[in-house]
């Protein structure tokens, strides 16, 4: 997925795209998966494109720009004369390597109200906001990208997350941390107060694991199933993404990452 600043839009939809059982590469993934140590912007977009379906290109209005007075003709409209919202300049870049080299994978999402870009007037944009019809729209063209999804759930279900260009992060009192150990590892809560009612699931060969706690006190820590370590093997080294949630939708899903 590319995106700019708005991280918490970026969350959001990551939140989304994990409802519907897709698993998000991000650009720190991707960078890693190229195996060198100081990669070039086309290395990390070609690697993401090699491990990933398909590519989400979310347009989001976090910078602001105009055209100079000096440049300004008499039929620009008001996104030249006044500063106005646009995406950052390395989404720009890499949503054009992603559409050079696969167009048919490339979903391009907008957020918001960004500046117009003309030279892809022609593109078929997905509006992003909390209507039935964009996130139906989002999940087809996953699916037309060849993308597995779960397209049988509510998509308004409060934990399938909310969209907004303006969105702050959820006040959340507690943070997830990794404390890995030999053969297993170990989700540890390092929040102030108990939490309850707790799902876990992580992400591993593809497919959603469930791991359920009732109650977490502040230092406790939800253990990894041996079973994870079983199937992966004693020799082989494998990133899980873990998801959280609490059952109420409360707390959007987030995620963090290990090494087994």
């Amino acid at each position: 997925m590319v995106h700019g600043r708005d991280l918490a839009l970026r969350d959001q939809l990551i939140g989304f795209l994990r409802y519907i059982d897709t698993s998000p590469i991000g650009w720190t993934e991707a960078r890693f998966k190229t195996g060198r140590p100081s990669p070039t912007t086309l290395e990390i977009v070609t690697t993401g494109l090699k491990l990933a379906q398909a590519v989400i290109v979310l347009f989001s209005p976090d910078d602001e720009a105009k055209l100079k007075d000096e440049y300004l003709a008499p039929h620009d409209g008001p996104d030249e004369r006044q500063l106005t919202g646009q995406p950052r300049q390395n989404v720009l870049l890499e949503a054009g390597m992603a559409w050079a080299i696969a167009p048919e994978r490339t979903v391009m999402v907008r957020a918001g109200h960004p500046r117009h870009i003309s030279d892809i007037d022609g593109i078929n944009w997905i509006n992003l906001n909390n209507d039935f019809d964009s996130r139906r729209s989002l999940v087809d063209a996953l699916i037309n990208a060849e993308v597995d999804v779960n397209d049988r759930l509510d998509l308004l279900h409060p934990a399938s997350g909310r969209f907004d260009s303006k969105a702050k992060h959820p006040q959340i009192n507690f943070v997830w941390a990794f404390s890995w150990q030999k053969n297993m590892g170990r989700l540890v809560y390092r929040g102030i107060q108990p939490i309850t009612d707790i799902r876990v699931r992580y992400h591993a060969h593809g497919a959603n694991h469930p791991i359920e706690q009732e109650r977490l006190e502040p230092g406790e820590s939800i253990s990894l199933p041996h079973f994870i370590r079983e199937k992966l093997g004693d020799d082989v080294e494998e990133d899980v993404w873990i998801s959280w949630s609490d059952s109420s939708g409360q707390v959007q899903y987030d995620s963090v990452r290990g090494t087994v």
